[in-house]
């Protein structure tokens, strides 16, 4: 059986095109998943100086509400220790130092803290909603 020569053209055309289509996926694949990462590192440094910023500007007496909202396919917790305000947001960390001394603790997402200075020590409580 004879197979005309434009449909034979044709399956080799869409042979080429599903080839390159999955060769240039090869080829973006490294550099997107790059800016991925990328961006989880900038997301987790914009939230831990966010943080440490809000608690260095605190005076004796002073206090403030956190809170963390819950975002749909974000997974990121926020972790206070001594001096340091460590955010891990996917896959990726980042800390910030602060002045005050902090609590151990670990903040997560969909509650609310309270942050007091208590003169160079930084008192944490969970906040009620309202």
């Amino acid at each position: 059986m004879l197979v005309p020569a434009t449909a034979v053209t044709s399956q080799l055309e869409d042979a080429l095109y599903l080839a390159s289509i999955l060769l240039l996926s090869l080829l973006l694949a490294r550099p997107i998943y790059g800016l991925y990462g990328a961006a989880q590192t900038r997301g987790a440094e914009a939230v831990a100086t966010g943080v440490a910023d809000m608690i260095d500007s605190l005076t004796p007496g002073g206090s403030a509400t956190l809170s963390l909202e819950v975002e749909v396919g974000v997974t990121y917790s926020v972790d206070l220790s001594g001096h340091a305000v460590a955010v891990s947001f996917g896959g990726s960390t980042a800390a910030s130092q602060v002045d005050a001394t902090l609590p151990t603790a670990t903040l997560t997402p969909g509650n609310s803290y309270r942050f007091v200075d208590t003169g160079g020590r930084i008192s944490l409580a969970q906040a009620r909603p309202g």
